[in-house]
């Protein structure tokens, strides 16, 4: 009986001992389990840092090959520049010589246009003005004045172009100018035009070469003993004020040189009557193609003889200041000079 007991008891020590190896499998194999859960996120990342890796070194390959690219463009730059640097400083240098030209061009121009001296020698300092402001140092707009015995000969023109080519034929204009009126004493406006028509095309060889360069003139010639204005114009008319009523005395409707078809240019001579107080004006049209205002236009005739019959009786150097400065709110610091500009007025 006792043994049997021992045995029981044995029995019962064994089955709790297999209870406990059987909890520690069961441990171990949930320990395994985690285990190859670990094992199996670490190579998983394992296999994510060598990928990575891999586009680290293909990135790093491409920024190599980007540096050098940038590199190259570098020394491309570099070498651009400097080629650029020396272009510029050899265009400097010729536009600081093409400068100089113009600027002795300039006082070559100058000193053929007639000395303010000359003309107040006929008139008085306090009855005429004159506005002249080159679009590009020299210009292709002229004046000219000339007095023959008891006659006046005062020209405002406008050459075809501006700048360098303008000025070449302004002073072409100006040497045959001379000729007829100083030389041959011509001082019928009209003939002045025909004659200046005729040499202008024979110094151009405009028949053989169809060149077309020439020059819109008015030409007023002053009779101060019968108190009159004998006007002739190619495309360029003039103003006369007399008791506030301003007349625009129009000119004919060709141009000086250029392409004829008529077999002779002829010219209309105008009459003015100036036994009154009267106030001429002369110009180009420079002033009033000039663009500015607020909707970037031009100033148009009508508002420039609206301007000039508003300050007609005023002194004319402040007429002088009025049209500049009102030409020069109108461009508002923003609209370049577009042509050539000249206003001339004489009071008589």
């Amino acid at each position: 009986m006792h043994n049997i007991d021992n045995w029981q008891e044995l029995l019962r020590q064994k089955e709790d001992e297999i209870i406990v190896l059987k909890d520690k499998l069961d441990t171990f194999k949930e320990k395994e389990k985690t285990q190859e859960s670990v094992f199996a996120e670490v190579y998983q990342l394992y296999k994510v840092i060598k990928e990575q890796k891999k586009e680290l070194e293909e990135l790093h390959k491409e920024v190599l090959q980007k540096n050098k690219e940038i590199k190259q463009q570098a020394e491309e730059l570099y070498t651009q520049n400097e080629t650029l640097l020396v272009t510029m400083a050899k265009l400097t240098e010729k536009e600081k010589h093409i400068l100089q030209s113009i600027n002795y061009a300039q006082r070559i121009q100058e000193a053929m246009l007639p000395f303010l001296e000359r003309i107040e020698q006929s008139l008085d300092k306090e009855n005429f003005f004159i506005l002249y402001k080159p679009r590009n140092i020299v210009s292709g707009d002229f004046y000219f004045f000339e007095q023959i015995g008891h006659k006046i000969v005062i020209i405002a023109a406008d050459c075809t172009g501006h700048g360098v080519p303008g000025a070449l034929m302004s002073m072409i204009g100006i040497n045959i100018l001379e000729e007829i009126i100083i030389s041959l004493k011509i001082t019928q406006p009209d003939i002045i035009l025909n004659q200046l028509h005729k040499k202008i095309q024979y110094a151009l060889k405009q028949q053989e070469t169809q060149n077309k360069d020439g020059m819109d003139i008015a030409v007023c010639v002053i009779d101060k003993t019968k108190k009159t204005i004998e006007y002739a114009g190619a495309n360029n008319s003039i103003y006369v004020i007399q008791e506030g009523v301003l007349q625009d005395h129009k000119a004919d409707k060709f141009a000086i040189g250029g392409h004829q078809t008529e077999i002779e240019r002829i010219f209309t001579k105008h009459s003015i009557d100036i036994s009154k107080p009267t106030m001429l004006y002369l110009f180009s049209d420079g002033y009033q193609d000039q663009f500015g205002g607020i909707e970037n236009r031009k100033f148009m005739k009508k508002r420039f003889r609206e301007l000039l019959s508003s300050i007609y009786t005023k002194p004319l150097d402040l007429q002088k200041i009025i049209l500049d400065d009102t030409l020069k709110d109108w461009q508002m610091n923003t609209y370049e000079q577009t042509d050539d500009i000249l206003v001339m007025g004489i009071k008589l």
